[in-house]
């Protein structure tokens, strides 16, 4: 994940295919929640580096 953001897919890509592509944003948003809500029932969390890290 972090090359892939060192490299801009999500800063420059992500948004891009959100504005293009009506089935990418409901896709994107889905998977967005349901990663939302894993991390916040199991009570995990991304660092800076991109590490899936308990609370």
């Amino acid at each position: 994940m972090k090359n892939l953001q060192d490299s801009g897919y999500n800063d420059i890509f992500i948004p891009n295919m959100i504005i293009l592509s009506p089935k990418y944003k409901e896709y994107h948003d889905a998977l967005t929640s349901i990663n939302n809500r894993i991390c916040n029932d199991l009570g995990l969390y991304y660092d800076s580096n991109y590490n899936l890290i308990m609370k």
